[in-house]
């Protein structure tokens, strides 16, 4: 579609886009006509892109003579001013813009090859030019890698034991799998990660195993990869960046002890890559990951970047209708259609891999999304900082979220937290359950003796688990996971909202008993010891047995206020048996 505006919408004023109508009381008085709806939907088929999305925005409009005209308007979260629609003096539609930030278009501008001609006022920015997904992500990159301090702090110099080679062969395709040490890579080299879905057994992509380890260190066709495994490698390719660490290609699979020894790295490879590239969209490895060039056509909202001052870099972004914000796009909420839309948030292992992240791309359904330790965007509107609020607990925010003492969140509820998310995804195999957690629990710093999925420092309140899922089960006994004390020894949705309960007077004052049970003070209970024998090396990751002793009262009476004012009932709430488990 050719990129220019009709006269009519060159002709509106630059005062209409003047930031003093930013402000809600000033918003009102910018107003003016433009040109009936049936003249607008001329301009619109012969290339307009604003006549475009405002024709879009009333396409139910009926009256096809009257003059159209726009209007400010102010909607005061994230920086989005609305533009009115309206026929007659009465408002029939909206729109809506974002000015775009001096620093990005410098940034973006910078990172592109382009010639460096004058561009006219209210021109469009050309889509091939200007919104191409690649020069998205660099710029997220860039700007990551040289401005945020958190997003770098406490790196170490690590290379995971294999890599993935991009350049092994030159001018080729090709790819190579090569051992960290042999190779003699610098110990600074950055590498990128993969984070993805391996879907049923049926659809697994390409791996390596004790047969073919050595084929895989002399050359792996790119013919031979999944999509996503071919996406995961051009992207890494085109970002500029030589080394790549995919799971299933860099972990020999049916060697137990390389998977076991390579498994308590995660912490340190994914902690330590540049960033990951996540196919979030993707429920097994042939549908790729979701990348297309073009911006407009790899998002459901389309929109129009515009120039309205003399100033090249002075630019505004018009959508037709209001832009998912990044909780949407990722598929926040637990349900049908999250799943459906985005499987990687589902699937358990990829809990630590986003949370030990300090960069990552999300493929999603309709458009890239970025998080960092500072930074959360979409490729709609790539600048935006801002954690928006109402974002649940489910929703993944680097490993700082979970793991950072101090502030209103107790250390406890921060394990709590991240179980909950945790027991809500899938595993292809049960007896990964531990060791799909163990990089986060290693990241977890000031709780104790870790056993089972529960930490010493949160006895035994940690005990105070539930499922909430009606078709939750124990695995059986050939399966040995957990203890049937650990949260892990069950399938199924867990909740420890019984460790949210307020105080008693405060939960209870003027409230009936029979609203729920009230918070126990543990001070009549204690843990004397717990043995943990890991499966391997690793104390985090997969057990063999685990028995944990306490000692305290055998029964306990708590007094609940009746609704007579002052009276008190004794109520026996629970019975310990002594011994272990």
């Amino acid at each position: 579609m050719p990129s220019h505006l009709c006269l009519v919408c060159r002709a509106i004023p630059y005062d209409f886009w003047s930031k003093v109508h930013d402000q809600k009381e000033y918003s009102q008085q910018a107003c003016v006509p433009l040109q009936s709806l049936e003249c607008m939907r001329g301009e619109a088929a012969d290339g307009c892109q604003l006549c475009e999305i405002l024709f879009e925005s009333t396409n139910e409009v009926q009256d096809q003579d009257s003059c159209i005209y726009l209007q400010r308007s102010h909607s005061a979260p994230h920086h989005i001013f609305t533009l009115k629609i309206g026929m007659n003096g009465d408002p029939i539609s909206q729109a809506f813009f974002y000015r775009v930030p001096l620093w990005w278009c410098e940034l973006f501008v910078s990172l592109q090859k382009q010639k460096h001609t004058p561009m006219e006022r209210n021109l469009p920015v050309e889509i091939h030019e200007h919104v191409d997904n690649i020069r998205t992500m660099r710029s997220w990159l860039n700007r990551c890698l040289h401005k945020h301090l958190n997003c770098s702090s406490l790196q170490k110099d690590f290379l995971p034991t294999r890599l993935l080679d991009m350049q092994a062969f030159k001018t080729e395709q090709d790819i190579q799998l090569v051992d960290s040490q042999d190779v003699k890579i610098p110990g600074d080299a950055e590498y990128l990660t993969l984070s993805h879905c391996w879907g049923p057994p049926a659809k697994h992509s390409v791996k390596t195993e004790g047969r073919n380890l050595k084929a895989r260190m002399t050359r792996i066709s790119i013919n031979d990869l999944s999509n996503t495994f071919r996406d995961a490698v051009r992207i890494t390719r085109e970002l500029g960046h030589r080394y790549l660490w995919i799971d299933s290609l860099c972990i020999i699979q049916d060697d137990k002890e390389d998977w076991a020894r390579e498994a308590a790295l995660m912490a340190d490879v994914y902690g330590n890559a540049t960033c990951t590239l996540a196919a979030l969209s993707s429920e097994d490895g042939t549908k790729g990951c979701n990348i297309i060039s073009d911006i407009q056509r790899s998002t459901c909202c389309s929109f129009l970047d515009l120039e309205v001052e003399f100033d090249r870099y002075s630019r505004l972004r018009i959508f037709q209708d209001e832009p998912a914000n990044w909780v949407t796009e990722y598929g926040e909420t637990p349900d049908q259609e999250s799943e459906e839309k985005s499987p990687l948030r589902f699937r358990a292992w990829t809990l630590q891999e986003s949370a030990l992240s300090r960069r990552i791309v999300y493929f999603a359904k309709t458009q890239l999304l970025w998080q960092c330790r500072e930074f959360k965007a979409t490729a709609q509107l790539p600048w935006v900082e801002k954690r928006l609020e109402g974002e649940s607990n489910l929703t993944p925010w680097p490993l700082d979220a979970y793991m950072t003492p101090g502030g209103p969140v107790s250390h406890s509820e921060r394990w709590y937290r991240l179980v909950e998310d945790y027991s809500l995804r899938t595993l292809t195999y049960a007896t990964d359950k531990l060791p799909a957690l163990s990089g986060l629990a290693k990241g977890y710093v000031g709780g104790g003796q870790y056993g089972a999925g529960i930490w010493g420092a949160h006895f035994p309140g940690a005990l105070l688990w539930q499922t909430t899922d009606e078709h939750a089960c124990r695995h059986p006994p050939e399966d040995y996971i957990a203890p049937s004390w650990s949260w892990a020894s069950t399938s199924g949705r867990v909740s420890y909202d019984s460790q949210r309960l307020k105080p008693f007077e405060q939960r209870f004052e003027g409230l009936s008993a029979e609203l729920g049970i009230p918070y126990a003070d543990f001070g009549f209970l204690k843990v004397d010891r717990i043995d943990v024998s890991p499966k391997y090396d690793d104390v985090y990751g997969a057990i063999t047995s685990a028995s944990l002793i306490m000692s305290g009262a055998q029964t306990i009476c708590v007094d609940c206020p009746t609704s007579n004012k002052g009276a008190k009932t004794s109520v026996c709430c629970f019975t310990i048996s002594a011994g272990s488990h």
